[in-house]
């Protein structure tokens, strides 16, 4: 009888797995598409199906770069994303979560980012 419980195991973690994998997923496709967070500071960013991600910078934000580029994944419900800057990786997560149509990132602080679905023309403050 030990050697059925090993595959009863395996049995219950998988079917306890599948929704979160499930989750994960549904998560990461309405994550998908540009997003300007508006609470408690104001950023424009692009995720895309292939896992990149890119934040729109301000003239001097950050020296003379236009835009921090990454990748980005969701797993367990938490999005986490790690640019590169100057060789340095930068690593940033929270937990994602959608209201009302709006993404809401929530730190381990308990600090929650607010975004909306930007469309239309990117802000000129972000064309230079």
């Amino acid at each position: 009888m030990k050697f059925l419980r090993l595959p009863i195991f395996l049995i219950a973690f998988f079917i306890a797995a599948a929704p979160v994998a499930a989750d994960d997923n549904q998560l990461s496709k309405e994550l998908v598409g540009l997003w300007m967070e508006y609470k408690p500071s104001v950023n424009l960013i692009s995720f895309t199906g292939d896992g990149k991600v890119k934040l729109f910078l301000k003239k001097g934000e950050v020296g003379d770069l236009r835009a921090m580029h990454g990748t980005w994944t969701v797993k367990n419900g938490v999005m986490s994303a790690t640019f590169t800057v100057n060789d340095v990786p930068i690593s940033n997560a929270g937990k994602v979560s959608f209201e009302n149509g709006e993404m809401l990132l929530t730190d381990g602080n308990g600090v929650v980012t607010r975004h909306r679905r930007h469309s239309g023309a990117i802000p000129e403050h972000y064309i230079w």
